[in-house]
């Protein structure tokens, strides 16, 4: 398995919907378990973290079977480079407000639930994690089930 776990974070601003925002990150992550954090910003307004991970190989590969058809997984390949941390961890940004609307679509303004994948590459290097990331996602496009 290429991916170790798929983290996920969104922020529920004062004015949103607190429910819709859970209802698109339970879109997204199923019935992975999910924590909250509450906070205020910095002009004392109420900001809620929500976060979630996904760790076990089936979750992970059924996520990522979830982005087929989207031109994520090809937007992922295509600038893998640019996506890819130094800590071997794959970037996306989901929209929120399509994940409600019950799509999955990258995020084209700041409403977004953030996508971390940590790649499982030994000799852990981007270029190893890179490598790995890549041919995992070429076997989920080309994955018919």
């Amino acid at each position: 398995m290429a991916f170790l776990r798929v983290h996920f974070r969104t922020f529920i601003q004062a004015t949103e919907s607190e429910d819709k925002v859970r209802k698109a990150l339970t879109f997204i992550v199923a019935d992975a378990e999910k924590s909250e954090i509450r906070t205020e910003g910095h002009f004392g307004n109420s900001i809620t973290i929500m976060e979630a991970t996904i760790s076990r190989n089936r979750d992970i590969k059924a996520f990522l079977k979830k982005l087929k058809g989207t031109g994520i997984i090809e937007e992922m390949l295509e600038k893998m480079d640019d996506r890819m941390d130094d800590n071997c961890n794959l970037h996306i940004r989901l929209s929120k407000d399509m994940a409600y609307e019950g799509q999955i679509v990258l995020a084209d303004d700041r409403n977004i639930i953030d996508c971390s994948l940590k790649t499982g590459a030994y000799p852990a290097n981007k270029e190893n994690a890179m490598e790995a990331a890549d041919i995992f996602l070429r076997e989920i496009m080309d994955d018919a089930r």
